[in-house]
């Protein structure tokens, strides 16, 4: 990666991105001409970009990623500590990680970093990546329409071998990043009751409806007998579940490893002839024990099938990852255990999407965003409220 310097401004856009300021940061005068454009791939918390670099031999051609930050999420992304979390991985972990990993047959690849910048106050990010499309790498689907089951089999192999390749390793256990379980205790945790008035508010009929075991567990007695949220038994549950999570963190004892911390299509790529697969932004990763393991899995379950092929193809996808991926370091009824907690840190999540934006797309002006943002919202609703209606019955 090149050596930042002090003086190295951060772009506060694409605009910014001119000749010279690559030459810097990429330490190369050789550079003659850049030519940027939109990422297919979109990021809501980073703008992100395709950028080409011609040469003055007028011969060599190169391809890069560059990711600016996105001023309309800067809150949130301050509040969950995304920037700094890039930052720490690309200046503290990704270069000492791929030489440990070496050695090692993985089917998983990581990006590499040529330059990354922040500034104080951590708004401002800039990060300049290799792009994998240009290496034979590709995206393979979407939220909407899934991955098939022969990709999710590969993917969650692929996730398996990233956490047990790193248990326990010298640079995870050292690494000083913020803990994104302490983030959640105070943001997610504290507005708990908050995310489910909203999520009665929103969905409570299609639940009562569609997801009856639910419904009857959770939202009857709101519903028909008028009971507070405070005193629900899905908010006193939640409380517990997590406060287990929070609590069951004790590295020394357990172990610990490397989380991706939102293992998802959109942050996958797939080799077009090779068993390989690109795992993509890192803003969200965190060190944790089988637990944090889990999470990775119930998110990737939930965002990245269809509701049939996760019903009928869960078992043989945790069996996979335990046996292939984690190298039986937990058994697959172990590892279940943690699973189904997993599921209801992805029941806070959902209802953090549905308060922050499903809310706002509804007071959207009809249209064509206005329909995409829905049919994405309500697709990772009705996987998530599935698989937990279900898991409710084992």
């Amino acid at each position: 990666m090149a050596e930042l310097q002090a003086s190295h401004f951060i772009p506060k856009d694409v605009s910014e991105l001119s000749v010279d300021y690559i030459k810097q940061v990429l330490n190369d005068e050789a550079i003659e001409n850049i030519h940027i454009e939109k990422a297919t791939k979109t990021m809501h918390l980073c703008n992100v970009y395709r950028m080409k670099v011609s040469y003055k031999d007028d011969k060599t051609i190169k391809h890069f990623i560059v990711k600016l930050d996105n001023t309309d999420q800067l809150h949130f992304a301050k509040l969950m500590k995304l920037y700094i979390r890039e930052y720490n991985y690309y200046h503290n972990i990704s270069e000492i990680f791929k030489k440990e990993q070496q050695q090692q047959e993985n089917i998983y690849v990581t990006p590499k970093c040529y330059y990354s910048n922040l500034n104080d106050d951590e708004t401002k990010t800039i990060v300049i990546l290799n792009d994998f499309k240009e290496e034979g790498f590709e995206s393979n689907g979407d939220l909407i329409n899934g991955l098939t089951v022969e990709q999710a089999k590969l993917a969650v192999k692929a996730l398996g071998q990233l956490h047990f390749n790193n248990w326990n390793s010298s640079f995870v256990k050292s690494d000083k990043s913020p803990n994104f379980l302490e983030i959640y205790k105070d943001t997610f945790y504290t507005t708990l009751k908050s995310l489910i008035e909203t999520f009665v508010e929103l969905v409570g009929k299609e639940v009562k409806e569609k997801y009856t075991k639910f419904y009857e567990k959770y939202l009857k007695a709101i519903h028909l007998e008028n009971t507070n949220i405070e005193e629900s038994l899905l908010l006193k549950e939640m409380k517990q579940l997590l406060e287990e999570t929070i609590s069951e963190e004790d590295f020394e004892k357990i172990g610990v490893t490397l989380c991706h911390g939102d293992y998802k299509t959109e942050n996958l790529l797939f080799h077009k002839s090779e068993e390989k697969i690109a795992i993509l932004d890192w803003q969200t990763y965190w060190k944790g024990s089988l637990l944090c393991c889990a999470f990775d899995v119930a998110h990737f379950i939930v965002n990245n099938l269809s509701v049939e092929n996760a019903t009928q193809f869960r078992e043989e996808l945790l069996t996979i990852y335990c046996k292939d991926g984690l190298k039986n370091l937990a058994t697959v009824d172990c590892f279940k255990n943690y699973y189904k907690k997993a599921m209801y840190y992805e029941l806070s999540m959902l209802m953090l999407i549905i308060q922050k934006y499903m809310k706002p797309t509804l007071n959207m002006p009809e249209g064509e965003e206005k329909t995409r943002r829905l049919a994405r919202q309500h697709t990772h609703f009705e996987r998530m409220m599935t698989q937990i209606n279900d898991l409710l019955g084992d």
